[in-house]
Order: structure tokens, then C-alpha cells, then sequence
């Protein structure tokens, strides 16, 4: 899936995700924990899709896509930590990690674009990781001391030794890779100017986590850019009626003063303003009970010509799917679109719905579970 879409449309694709990447024994994972509970957002954790078991990235490794993974003999403990080096398992590590990565991908991109998901992983190479951001503050990387990953190395019970033949080998090699493979981390990421927090077993969880958080600010909430939703009311509704779509589009939507006599007229209809701040930049619209009793369906979304490509369109769209997800019974949204010139099919593609396969009233229509 990453193959066919170029790094313009992956960096737009992969917007929503927030990227905790460093050494081992760093406290990424537990500060993705930490997040996801504080803002309820989504969590990817690299280690646990980095498996043989399927769907692990090993068991999905294809011998044309994935040369280096199909070559290396992970179930063979003594080739993998014994018969070797740190520096030799450094470079095995780099072999193989561009296309783990790209596996990594397969999975950010099909889980849902709301709410962000914060993705922790050894595997987040920041050359890798870097053409996909569309801000700097999207990645950081936690970089473990010698001496604290000795320590929690130690408290963590980890045993590289286990199942082979020279244990003490086994532990030392797996040991110094990690500890080189740390510095790397470091120095790739100064280099490209992307953030590093050194950890060194001074700072508490509450302390590391305040850092990253203060360093993704804005993009742990849904609420991105200043983009919410508000009733159509007195105020607003004639600012509603006044934004008409660029010319060549009017064919595509329906004008919002027809979208909301179709509102009045059907109480299963709601209807909201999109504001960016203080500023009515759109319109959309949902409906609940259509096709079915419990489902709900977006029937309107437009931007105003004058606001169109300033990604406004997206972070409603995200607004509307976060608030699908607390009402009653939701279990996915759907929509349609005109397959006319300028179609919204690629847009709605990149925040994750897919085709349904079915019509409606002309139109393709898609759904997107939430």
C-alpha cells in the first residue's frame, strides 16, 4: 500500500500520526500509555506488530519487497546473537528496519485518520521517519544513557541469552547493539534537526512524558488548526448561505441554503457551520438513520472558495467522525461522492474510507468504521 502513493500523498496520509521512536529501554512505550489515556487518542506500538506470529510483520515479509527480513534466520538464537557482533547485529538491524517500516506503514495507514494515534517504536529510523512529517513537532526521539539502559536492562529481566548455546555472549552482543544503535538514534536526528530528549534514569515517567507533550501541543487534540463545529443558528446561518464552492464545483454539492430547507425539512438531519477560529470557512451535514435506523451518514461537506486547500475540509471531517464515535449505536460513517471532474474520491480515500461498492443515487458511496 505505501508503494503506491508518492511521500506528498504518505506526509497528507500520515498527518494524524504523532512519532515516539529511540532506543530501547527509553520509556517510549510508556509515555504513548500515558498519552493515550490522558487525551484518548490511539496508540501504535511498534514491538508488538515487530513479530513472527501473524499478522506480525515477519510472518507478511515477501521475498521480492523484503530481501533482508526473508534472509535473516530469527528462529536460529546463535546466528541471531551468538556467532556475531554488536557491530555486525547493527548492521543487520539497518538492513532490515527500512523494510519492517514499510510493513510499519501497512498498519498506521489502515487504522482510522481519528482520533491521532501516537506511534512508539525501536524501528523509527529518523531518516525514515522524517520525509513523512508535515511538522517537526510530529517526532521525537528518547534516548536512553548507558548507564540507565544498564539498570533497567537489569530490572527488566531482559534475556537476549535465552535458548542459546553461549547465554553471556548472547547478552553482551544484544546489549552493545542496542547501546550503539542509541547513539545513532542521536546523532541521525541532531543531524536532521528533529527533536531528542536524552533519558538517564534522573527524570520520572510525569517528567518525560511533560516534555513530549509539550513538544506535540497542539497535535494531541482532535481540535488541530482551531477547525470545530457548531449548530447552525441565527447568527451564523446566513454567513452559511452566503459561501459558495469555486467555479466548475457547483455540480458537486448542493448550495447550503438548499442543504438546509432539506434540514428542515428532515429532522434526521444536522447541520453545522465549519469554523477555522472566529471564521465560517464551511458546511456540512449529517443524517442519522440513513440507509438504515443506525447509521449515520454525512450527506453535505464543502469548504469555501476561498478557503479550500488550507486543509480545513480535513479537520472538519475528523471533527465529524470524533463525534460519530459518541453517539448512540455508531459503529461507522458513511458518504457518497460525484464522480464528476474534480471529484472528492481521492480525499476521502486519504482519511480512510473505502468503497462500499454500491450506488447511491449516482453517486460511489463510502464508509469508514469508527
Amino acid at each position: 500500500m505505501p508503494g503506491e502513493l508518492g511521500t506528498g500523498d504518505l506526509k497528507d496520509a500520515l498527518r494524524h500520526v504523532l512519532w515516539i521512536g529511540g532506543a530501547t529501554d527509553s520509556g517510549k512505550t510508556s509515555v504513548t500509555q500515558a498519552l493515550v489515556g490522558k487525551y484518548g487518542l490511539q496508540a501504535y506500538h511498534y514491538d508488538r506488530y515487530d513479530r513472527e506470529e501473524p499478522p506480525g510483520h515477519w510472518a507478511r515479509a515477501d521475498p521480492v519487497r523484503h530481501p533482508h527480513m526473508v534472509a535473516t534466520p530469527t528462529r536460529d538464537r546463535d546466528w541471531m546473537f551468538v556467532h556475531t557482533t554488536a557491530e555486525e547485529l547493527v548492521e543487520r538491524w539497518i538492513g532490515t528496519t527500512p523494510e519492517r517500516f514499510e510493513l510499519t506503514l501497512e498498519d498506521l495507514l489502515a487504522l482510522p485518520p481519528l482520533p491521532p494515534i501516537v506511534a512508539d517504536g525501536f524501528g523509527f529510523m529518523p531518516e525514515l521517519v522524517q520525509p513523512l512529517l508535515s511538522s517537526p513537532r510530529q517526532a521525537i526521539w528518547l534516548v536512553s544513557t548507558e548507564e540507565f539502559k544498564r539498570e533497567s536492562y537489569a530490572r527488566r529481566q531482559k534475556d537476549a541469552g535465552r535458548g542459546t548455546t553461549d547465554p553471556e555472549r548472547a547478552r553482551y552482543n544484544h546489549f552493545h547493539r542496542d547501546v550503539l544503535l542509541a547513539e545513532r538514534f542521536r546523532r541521525s536526528a541532531e543531524e536532521r534537526d528533529l527533536r531528542v530528549m536524552i533519558v538517564d534514569g534522573t527524570q520520572s515517567l510525569e517528567e518525560v512524558m511533560a516534555v513530549v507533550e509539550a513538544h506535540f501541543g497542539e497535535l494531541l487534540r482532535p481540535r488541530a488548526r482551531g477547525v470545530s463545529l457548531q449548530p447552525i443558528s441565527a447568527e451564523n446561518e446566513r454567513l452559511v448561505i452566503a459561501l459558495r464552492v469555486k467555479p466548475g464545483q457547483e455540480d458537486l454539492v448542493a448550495s447550503n441554503e438548499q442543504s438546509l430547507r432539506d434540514a428542515r425539512a428532515y429532522p434526521s438531519c444536522k447541520p453545522f457551520a465549519i469554523y477555522a477560529g472566529e471564521t465560517v470557512v464551511g458546511f456540512l451535514m449529517l443524517r442519522h438513520d440513513y440507509p438504515g435506523p443506525r447509521d449515520y451518514y454525512l450527506l453535505r461537506l464543502m469548504i469555501g472558495a476561498g478557503y479550500q486547500g488550507r486543509g480545513y475540509g480535513r479537520a472538519a471531517l475528523r471533527q465529524l467522525v470524533h463525534h460519530v464515535r459518541t453517539l448512540p449505536g455508531a459503529t461507522a460513517l458513511r458518504t457518497s461522492y460525484d464522480l464528476g471532474e474534480g471529484n472528492a474520491g481521492q480525499f476521502y480515500a486519504k482519511l480512510g474510507f473505502c468503497e462500499t461498492g454500491a450506488m447511491n443515487d449516482g453517486e460511489v458511496e463510502l464508509i469508514l468504521p469508527v
